[in-house]
């Protein structure tokens, strides 16, 4: 909980100060709200007691301070001074005596004032209290956004979607709603509370001893009633990140459970998710619902005590039964907020379940400090590549960021798919962490590639083609050996400087929801409209795009469901062009698109490579005839590198390759 304090006051000092003091403004008004009623009460009571004729009245007492004062602030004073030296009933004498409507109706007013201005106070502490909470959370959200967007790309790999999803909107949601009761119940409740024990200490503190007995009793329960509450929440949470995870697998992977009629299947998952989360949700209210009960049964008891004791000691004259009336009506009217400090512990291990969840993100490495980034930054790159002995393991880098998330372990990679549902399921969904490790992606590759010289990458599925451009991407970090850019380890670089040179299309087209122009300008957002043009001329969407009752203002929706894939594909190419940088990688950018438009793109493709540096990946081999060099790789290993005509003179796996293609196409009729 320390750290969301430290949120607050880190940004926060005057406004916090300013809570506080208007805290503590609210408890004193509030607690002189409390004796105004009791001595209200009081005085009704001793105004049946009152006798003119009584030869001690107040008007006596008074008379030779008073003199000839007749003023009403000065019968005000007189008032004050009598209920505080002599008690309610020479203050209640008094006003009986002077007969004037004028003071009773001063003294309403007065009263009046008192309870509204009280009123006042407490509804400015709610606001503040409420602002400063709202604060508090909409800063935390927006720091683990912050913190997600540094975080290395292998972290999204190992970490379940649903999860983190969960902490940012659910976890941070928890805080959001208890913060106020925290501050509220944490501040509030402990200065009032403070401040009534020494009101009660100063009315009797032989009675107030026996609440400082009861506090204790009643914190020491629910404090034992808060380690299984911590336990439950924990729980909770992780089934409520579990169905997250479930709900995105499902619309990931829509298709596959359509095609493959397995609704059923995956509505029992859902609900096994929710019956668990329905298990765990029944306990943690019960053993919250317990903790009122609690306090009820605990401080009757209290009352009952204090009262059979107050009246021991007016039987023995220590006490009268004004006192012991005053004592008890304070007491019950700030009983509420000793319940609420005692709540702080249940809020503390609600609240500290979520924190914890969220400083797993906070407290993770940063991307910049997970690849070992320098300081220097990359200026007047002119594209020239190298690898030196280059290997990269998932296994170990999956066991890396498990080693800074405080998970895994050191030699293998975890995978966690749902829990079981039924025994007979286990087998297929069972909650099992499957350990297993596998051999290096690229195994001690060397290469160098010139300034604007573009490279094919050309192997069977898992031979690391991809890899290689993620490591050229800085998504990860090689296991073993060194990327070089124009020469100098390009760790010693910061992080944006290198990205700032490299544009990429991968095999998954991320488009946003927005219009087209956006989703294009994202590439370089100072680009003029012209420029995007250009680019999409390039990328071969320009026509389509103009043919669009709103051209590039056109909204594409989520993620461009109403585009096809080959149009997506082109406008993730022209957002890439656009970007105009000296690196472009493209991994498949061409094949969601039909021979035509493959074509056409190809065209715009061998104009971009005489001024870029350019790896493409490439499941036609039409893509890549006309690059400077193919890089042919196998098993993590390069067997092949040069022109296209020197790998089909040397036979091999290039050649291979490339008559099953050619053997397929013909086939086809391509």
């Amino acid at each position: 909980m320390r750290y969301i304090f430290s949120v607050a006051f880190k940004r926060e000092k005057l406004f916090v100060s300013l809570v506080l003091f208007v805290v503590f403004i609210a408890s004193v008004t509030t607690l002189g709200q409390a004796v105004v009623a009791a001595n209200l009460l009081n005085s009704s009571l001793a105004i049946g007691r009152v006798s003119e004729d009584d030869p001690n009245n107040a008007s006596r007492f008074l008379k030779d301070a008073e003199g000839e004062t007749t003023g009403i602030f000065s019968k005000i004073i007189n008032i004050f001074y009598l209920a505080i030296n002599e008690g309610n009933d020479a203050a209640t004498k008094y006003v009986i005596d002077q007969r004037s409507l004028l003071l009773l109706i001063v003294l309403g007013f007065a009263l009046l004032i008192i309870l509204a201005t009280t009123q006042v106070v407490i509804f400015g502490k709610n606001i503040l209290i409420s602002l400063l909470s709202l604060k508090i959370a909409l800063r935390i959200r927006a720091l683990i956004f912050n913190k997600l967007l540094d975080l290395p790309s292998a972290y999204f790999r190992i970490q379940q979607s649903g999860g983190v999803v969960y902490r940012l909107t659910d976890d941070a949601r928890v805080i959001e709603n208890n913060l106020f009761r925290l501050i509220e119940n944490g501040f509030f409740g402990p200065v009032l509370s403070l401040c009534g024990l020494g009101l009660l200490i100063y009315l009797d503190y032989r009675l107030t001893l026996l609440i400082f007995l009861n506090v204790i009793v009643t914190v020491l329960i629910v404090n034992y009633i808060a380690t299984f509450i911590r336990r439950v929440a924990r729980r909770m949470a992780e089934g409520g990140a579990d169905i997250n995870t479930h709900v995105l697998k499902v619309f990931a992977t829509i298709s596959a459970i359509k095609v493959f009629c397995r609704e059923k299947w995956e509505r029992r998952k859902y609900r096994g998710f929710l019956r668990r989360y329905l298990k765990n949700w029944l306990s943690f209210n019960i053993l919250t619902g317990l903790v009122r009960p609690v306090n009820e049964i605990v401080g009757l008891v209290g009352v009952v005590v204090i009262i059979f004791y107050g009246t021991v000691l007016i039987w023995r004259g220590e006490l009268t039964s004004e006192g012991l009336f005053t004592f008890l009506f304070v007491l019950l009217y700030i009983v509420p907020y000793f319940e609420r400090l005692s709540s702080v512990s249940l809020l503390h291990s609600e609240l500290q379940v979520s924190v914890t969840r969220i400083l797993e993100i906070v407290n993770s490495e940063k991307e910049v400090d997970a690849l070992n980034m320098g300081n220097d930054k990359l200026l007047n790159y002119t594209g020239r590549v190298e690898f030196k002995n280059v290997s990269f393991d998932y296994s170990q880098e999956s066991a890396k960021v498990s080693q800074l998330m405080g998970t895994g372990d050191k030699n293998t990679a975890v995978v966690e798919d749902a829990p079981a549902i039924t025994s007979t399921e286990t087998a297929l969904v069972g909650a099992k962490k499957t350990q297993f490790s596998q051999p290096p992606i690229l195994d001690n590759i060397s290469f160098k590639v010139a300034p604007c010289e573009s490279i094919g990458l050309v192997g069977e599925s898992g031979s690391g083609k991809t890899t290689l451009v993620n490591l050229i991407a800085l998504f990860m970090s090689p296991t073993k050996g060194a990327i070089f850019f124009d020469g100098k380890p390009v760790t010693d670089y910061t992080i944006k400087s290198v990205r700032r040179h490299i544009s990429m299309v991968s095999q998954e087209t991320y488009l946003f929801n927005a219009s087209i122009l956006e989703n294009v300008q994202y590439g370089r957002l100072s680009a003029s409209y012209k420029e995007v043009r250009e680019a999409c001329r390039l990328a071969n969407i320009d026509n389509f795009v103009a043919s669009l009752e709103d051209g590039y203002n056109t909204h594409i929706g989520e993620s461009g469901v109403k585009l096809s894939g080959g149009q997506k594909q082109r406008i993730a190419l022209a957002r890439a062009l656009l970007k105009n940088s000296k690196i472009l990688m493209l991994d498949e950018a061409t094949s969601a698109l039909d021979s035509q438009n493959e074509l056409e793109v190809q065209r715009a493709i061998e104009v971009i490579m005489n001024r870029q540096t350019t790896f493409i990946i490439a499941h036609r081999f039409s893509t890549i005839l006309k690059v400077n060099r193919i890089m042919v790789l196998d098993k993590g290993k390069i067997v092949q590198f040069g022109t296209h005509e020197q790998l089909m003179k040397q036979g091999g796996l290039y050649r291979s390759l490339y008559n099953i293609q050619f053997n397929r196409e013909v086939a086809a009729g391509v």
